[in-house]
């Protein structure tokens, strides 16, 4: 079965072709595999504005929402400029890559298809993203890096929210009569909900993860109304129990999962929403 791929990057400078790729698409059949970046979208923060960075993002979102989702692909296809009756066929077929190959004009382009004499499988699609996106040069400079995202986001993002959220404090039954026990939470706040952000190492063991996720739904018994904010990193692929935790948490309604690479989203919430500490 014939497979093609295609590779997402980001214009930096249009005038001199400079570019970031950070994104890799890949067809076979009624098979579409995607994923993008979330360290590559770290680096475009620091060459670009925030609007820019956020336009770009929200793009990437809505073409993972497409992947997953027909139905999810449908009502994005207008905002993907996606025009064609037959609108989920066109967008993964080789004619409309090819076509966004050469007039796609947004900040994210599209190379024209690449064709491999190979069935499209989770591994080969693996191997392809290592050499074309390629994050990391080895797992353990990964592993390093996203040590270093957790150390950042405490160290620089929770204090640039602290006029918003209680910082990692602890509320207790005595405080609140819904809860049954004591619960630890990375950000507090409220406006006309409560407002909650629990970081999650998604690469610690497993009893560590469920530990916290026991957490986050309590508080969902606790406070019902309350808006959940999940930030999170995707683990490596080779941790399948921690990474189907990490996959059921996106999917999961009660939970608004940001990557640790867009957590301004948080702050954005934050200001429009007027959240202030919860205790």
């Amino acid at each position: 079965m014939k497979t093609f791929y295609t590779i997402l990057s980001f214009n930096i400078k249009s005038e001199i072709n400079e570019r970031l790729s950070i994104a890799l698409i890949m067809i076979c059949g009624e098979k579409v595999f995607f994923r993008y970046s979330p360290y590559k979208l770290s680096i475009i923060q620091k060459l670009t504005n925030k609007e820019t960075l956020k336009a770009t993002q929200t793009y990437l979102k809505l073409i993972e929402e497409a992947v997953y989702s027909k139905k999810a692909f449908y009502s994005k296809a207008d905002l993907l400029e996606i025009k064609a009756e037959s609108k989920y066929d066109r967008l993964f077929s080789e004619q409309y890559i090819e076509y966004l190959s050469r007039y796609n004009n947004n900040l994210v382009s599209f190379t024209s298809p690449n064709f491999i004499e190979l069935e499209g499988t989770d591994h080969l699609f693996d191997l392809l993203y290592n050499k074309f996106i390629g994050d990391f040069d080895n797992e353990k400079e990964q592993e390093q890096e996203q040590v270093k995202y957790i150390e950042l986001l405490k160290k620089e993002f929770y204090p640039r929210v602290k006029p918003h959220f209680n910082i990692e404090k602890e509320i207790t039954s005595t405080q609140f009569a819904s809860l049954i026990t004591s619960v630890k939470v990375d950000l507090m706040g409220k406006n006309e909900i409560t407002v909650f952000g629990q970081s999650i190492d998604f690469e610690k063991k497993n009893n560590s993860i469920e530990y916290t996720v026991g957490n986050l739904l309590q508080i969902k018994r606790a406070f019902p109304d309350a808006k959940q904010f999940v930030i999170g990193f995707e683990p490596n692929k080779n941790l399948e129990v921690n990474h189907r935790i990490w996959e059921n948490i996106r999917q999961i309604s009660d939970f608004d999962y940001v990557d640790i690479s867009e957590v301004e989203r948080i702050t954005e919430y934050a200001i429009e929403h007027g959240v202030t500490p919860l205790i």
